[in-house]
């Protein structure tokens, strides 16, 4: 896996005055061409994507403009609203789910802010897996493996993100990994076999019987 980026810290009030004072520049998005002025100094502090386009040798920085015509406006607005803010809409926390929450992840990758916007979204995404654990075991509401691939690649480890995943995965097939797909990620992915392993010897109560591997006989603790 390549090197992570470091998420660029949380400008002050000065910095972040300077950042929206600039030059601005125009981005156009989503089917109707939505027409945005934007300052450029935020976009490219942010994200590579933007630096790379308005600074680059492309044919964005000799015009300031970018067309972001596939993109949805409403993903694009919430991550603007991220550069601005820090945080995003109360509702991706409230009333999202799974998909929601990674899809706007992997959005938040194309213009390589994958890894804050994991971390952003950890918390409502805890939320939206402890309410499906408790109501559904239905895979096509909780993790899947294209989840865990996006995830481990853009985050370090330790990720709290890392963990919940496991967690749900652990929720849903139980300590012996009864469905395939999964045991196939974690030969995939050593740092996510990793998490299961933790995640598994935590949730073992102390005292709890085991088999000796070598014995064949019950021990315990």
């Amino acid at each position: 896996m390549a090197s992570l980026a470091m998420i660029p810290k949380k400008p002050t009030a000065v910095e972040f005055l300077k950042l929206m004072s600039g030059p601005k520049v125009d981005v156009i998005v989503g089917k109707d061409k939505k027409h945005y002025s934007l300052p450029k100094d935020l976009l490219c502090y942010h994200s590579r994507y933007f630096d790379r386009c308005f600074n680059g040798g492309f044919k964005e920085a000799e015009e300031q403009k970018l067309e972001l015509l596939e993109d949805s406006v409403e993903d694009f607005e919430i991550l603007f609203e991220f550069m601005l803010q820090g945080s995003v809409p109360d509702v991706i926390h409230t009333r999202g789910t799974v998909a929601t929450c990674m899809d706007m992840i992997a959005y938040a990758d194309k213009f390589a802010m994958g890894e804050a916007f994991c971390e952003l979204l950890c918390d409502g995404m805890t939320t939206v897996l402890e309410n499906h654990a408790t109501k559904s075991h239905h895979l096509a509401m909780r993790i899947s493996p294209a989840d865990i691939q996006l995830v481990f690649r853009l985050t370090r480890a330790g990720s709290p993100l890392r963990a919940l995943l496991a967690k749900d995965v652990l929720s849903y097939t139980g300590i012996k990994g009864n469905d395939q797909i999964f045991r196939d990620v974690e030969k995939e992915i050593p740092e996510f076999a990793l998490e299961m392993l933790q995640q598994i010897r935590l949730s073992i109560p102390y005292g709890s019987r085991w088999i000796d591997p070598f014995s064949g006989k019950m021990r315990k603790g």
